[in-house]
């Protein structure tokens, strides 16, 4: 049990930070932008042109999209890990994808951003944690 106290903090926050920062790919033009998105916001965009827009950008980058006109969805589609990944995402006063909801959709991204790497990043970690311990013991617990 020390031994994890020695990590919870140190190790997991600079695998947190070392996460890629969100980077929106602006559009200046776009006549059919709703108002809860910024110039991130592309329009109808199908998803092969959104992977061209995004393939020599860094990890982080990202757009918004309608995939059509039919759709009631918005789609999220960011470069993570090097490859192009398309999410669905939500709006009925606060920006969601399933469950959680956020403010701003920066907000949204940041915190996609962040979860991905730590799985992708600190899955060991995660694990002998989760093995080891449970939250209500963990520092975190208030």
């Amino acid at each position: 049990m020390e031994n994890l106290k020695n990590i919870w903090k140190p190790e997991l926050y600079r695998i947190q930070m070392e996460a890629p920062q969100p980077k929106p790919i602006i559009c200046d033009h776009c006549p059919d932008r709703p108002v809860f998105y910024g110039k991130e916001y592309h329009g109808v965009m199908g998803h092969k042109e959104a992977v061209l827009l995004l393939e020599d950008e860094p990890n982080g980058a990202f757009l918004i999209r309608k995939g059509n006109d039919h759709n009631e969805f918005y789609t999220l589609t960011w470069k993570f890990n090097d490859r192009i990944i398309h999410y669905k995402l939500y709006y009925d006063g606060t920006h969601y994808i399933k469950d959680k909801r956020y403010e701003t959709i920066y907000d949204l991204i940041a915190d996609g951003l962040i979860i991905c790497h730590m799985e992708l990043k600190a899955h060991h970690i995660l694990e002998m944690i989760n093995l080891q311990t449970s939250y209500t013991e963990s520092p975190y617990m208030t």
